[in-house]
């Protein structure tokens, strides 16, 4: 449990988009593959809020999925802001 004074934010790690139709949508099932608009060796984005906040690669931790931080954008570089 946090600290009454400590602030946390939900963060958002983006992967890829993708647009299915609704029909395409309702068929998906287990094991079913959706095909992201990204390259599998792209980074992804993190954010909070609207806010771009970082950027990184999908790594590994532990067992549990985690993003290594490669760039942390700020200033001019944030997006959202």
């Amino acid at each position: 449990m946090p600290d009454a004074g400590e602030t946390r934010l939900l963060l958002r790690i983006e992967v890829g988009r993708a647009w299915l139709r609704a029909e395409d949508a309702g068929e998906l099932g287990v094991g079913s593959r959706v095909e992201l608009d990204c390259a599998a060796d792209e980074g992804v984005e993190v954010s909070s809020g609207a806010r771009r906040i970082a950027r990184g690669t999908p790594a590994v931790l532990d067992g549990k999925l985690c993003v290594q931080v490669s760039h942390v954008l700020g200033g001019a570089d944030a997006v959202g802001a």
